[in-house]
């Protein structure tokens, strides 16, 4: 439903505003937020579990949507999806201990359109990148117990976002050879505006040594999950 409201939304701005014309370059604005949502939509989907192929899919589907239904010119996309670093098929998950976890899609686009003003051709990337960065400290109370004191902040393309369905855990003995998770209560969570929260908690651990390891995920206001492990300090 997303990919057709998309290309709708599309088709309605091209006949109404998009003009080609002999003395400007190629500017399809609204072919480039089609697009992007349509990799959002694909992003979101991946990081739910979903299809890693899905991205190629949906560009796909929305190309020959879009082709099929315009009326000013005769548009024509292709898409290379982004395969070096850390990106594979245009996508780049991570969710490591260095408290930062990233969900990222990425492609290169050329769109050739002809109309009886002439033809045209415009080639650009777009990305669509969600970061969570979690820090933390805590401190040792009576027995094996300490308290636990995180900042979170969340950004969509490098700017401050909401964070909704937040689930944070902690790991007994603070090692991930043996996994024994615990969900935290997140009932001393603050925000603090702008994407930032502070939250509050208490832990039990097995034994008094050991370190803190915690697993934090949320879904940013795009529907796209991000996760991470973090390893608060010692103070």
């Amino acid at each position: 439903m997303l990919l057709l409201a998309t290309g709708l939304y599309v088709i309605s701005l091209q006949k109404n505003k998009l003009v080609y014309n002999s003395t400007t370059d190629l500017d399809l604005p609204a072919y480039k937020q089609g697009l992007r949502n349509t990799m959002i939509s694909a992003l979101a989907n991946i990081t739910n579990d979903g299809p890693v192929n899905i991205l190629a899919t949906n560009l796909g589907e929305y190309n020959n949507f879009t082709t099929k239904y315009s009326y000013t010119a005769l548009v024509n996309t292709q898409f290379t999806l982004l395969n070096t670093g850390s990106y594979q098929n245009g996508i780049w998950t991570s969710q490591n201990s260095s408290g930062r976890g990233i969900a990222s899609a990425y492609a290169t686009f050329k769109i050739n359109a002809s109309s009886t003003s002439g033809v045209y051709s415009a080639q650009f990337d777009l990305n669509v990148t969600s970061m969570i960065e979690v820090t933390g400290t805590y401190s040792r109370l009576g027995g094996s117990g300490k308290q636990v004191i995180l900042t979170l902040k969340l950004f969509n393309d490098g700017h401050s976002a909401l964070a909704r369905n937040m689930v944070i855990s902690y790991e007994t003995d603070g090692e991930l050879d043996e996994e024994n998770w615990v969900i935290v209560d997140l009932t001393d969570l603050v925000d603090v505006g702008d994407g930032s929260y502070t939250i509050t908690f208490n832990a039990n651990t097995e034994q008094r040594g050991n370190s803190i390891v915690v697993f934090v995920s949320c879904i940013d206001p795009r529907g796209i999950l991000v996760e991470t492990l973090a390893t608060p300090v010692l103070t």
